[in-house]
């Protein structure tokens, strides 16, 4: 199982995304947010195809969600990661001073 927990900023809302592989090759996905759209958006992906997802495919947007939201990139990330197309790296966003 692959775990991340995002802290996508201003809202405060952290989040955790666990990922698991299943037998059948598709990678389940599970979450805690106290985000309600985010809860909404992990419980509809369900299960996903790992290479699918990596191609831009169905379930990578979440619709409720705005456009600068964390978690589903993250949650893409899990996923490589447990189907083993992605090493599990740490990755941050950092705002500089121009």
């Amino acid at each position: 199982m692959t775990v991340v927990e995002v802290e996508p900023g201003s809202c405060g809302f952290t989040t955790t995304v666990r990922a698991a592989q299943r037998a059948d090759g598709q990678v389940a996905i599970e979450g805690d947010s106290p985000c309600e759209m985010v809860t909404t958006w992990l419980d509809a992906l369900g299960a996903v195809d790992p290479v699918s997802i990596m191609r831009g495919g169905p379930g990578l947007v979440c619709a409720r969600c705005h456009a600068g939201c964390l978690v589903p990139v993250a949650t893409v990330k899990a996923i490589e990661v447990e189907a083993g197309l992605n090493l599990p790296r740490p990755a941050s966003i950092r705002f500089v001073e121009a």
